[in-house]
């Protein structure tokens, strides 16, 4: 996760002000590097890959993207995406990490509990997505069964938006809006955690209903409860207050310079 102003080595797309529900035509292409075995990527086979995973995501079911399919759809060899990707996964989640680069940013002069909520609901609205969110989450269950996929998830996936999450925090404890005595890796979960359980066991759906755990609920034409622009503001909007509820630096309770709280 990376504020807007901030420089990066890796190019990102123009930001907008409507956070993105599908993936773009063109992944995001990071910068040149060297893959596993020392030789050096060929740009244009690199980006080629990418964009069949892109397209993949969009046609087909998770399960259904195989190196074999990958391979076919970007005109190369399976051992030539092996050379430069050690695993299925982690050339999976570089893909989804170039696709969602928009929804690591966030406006550097905006206050923490805005920037939180912005955060909160761009991966909401990750997960609502019929593409991109059924492949997040397959590969987070995936990963419970492999090594390999368990590393890419953490490292691809988690570390970066752990990251962009803990500079948030850090950025309100350093304007006043953020208690400089939270432990910055419980708050964390605290915030995001939530989201991927209601991902994993609700389809990331409203559970307005009381969490009853009926089915007789309003679906969409894919049998997933719906998940609305305005369900999904309302829900992490609701998730931010709750939480700086309890995290929020509050009048009269300063900050030692040491990082502990006043009375």
């Amino acid at each position: 996760m990376r504020p807007l102003s901030s420089r990066s080595s890796e190019p990102s797309t123009t930001p907008s002000a409507a956070l993105p529900t599908a993936p773009p035509a063109v992944p995001l292409i990071a910068k040149a590097h060297h893959g596993h075995g020392g030789r050096p990527r060929s740009e244009a086979s690199r980006r080629a890959i990418l964009d069949a995973v892109a397209d993949l995501v969009t046609t087909v079911t998770p399960a259904q993207i195989t190196i074999a399919a990958i391979a076919a759809r970007a005109g190369t060899s399976k051992s030539t995406i092996y050379r430069w990707w050690t695993s299925r996964a982690e050339l999976l989640f570089e893909a989804l990490a170039r696709i969602t680069v928009p929804t690591l940013e966030f406006p550097d002069d905006a206050d923490t509990a805005t920037t939180l909520a912005t955060q909160l609901e761009a991966l909401q609205r990750l997960f609502a997505d019929p593409y991109l969110g059924r492949l997040i989450i397959a590969l987070t269950i995936e990963a419970q069964e492999n090594p390999d996929t368990a590393c890419a998830l953490r490292r691809l996936w988690l570390a970066p938006r752990r990251d962009s999450a803990a500079h948030i925090l850090q950025r309100g404890i350093a304007r006043g809006e953020i208690r400089a005595d939270i432990d910055l890796e419980i708050a964390i979960d605290q915030l995001f955690a939530p989201l991927y359980h209601r991902a994993l066991y609700y389809s990331g759906t409203d559970r307005d209903a009381g969490g009853s755990g009926s089915c007789e609920e309003n679906h969409d034409g894919n049998g997933n409860i719906d998940n609305n622009s305005s369900t999904i503001a309302r829900h992490t909007a609701k998730a931010v207050e709750q939480f700086l509820a309890g995290a929020a630096a509050h009048a009269g309770r300063g900050n030692d310079s040491n990082g502990s709280q006043r009375p």
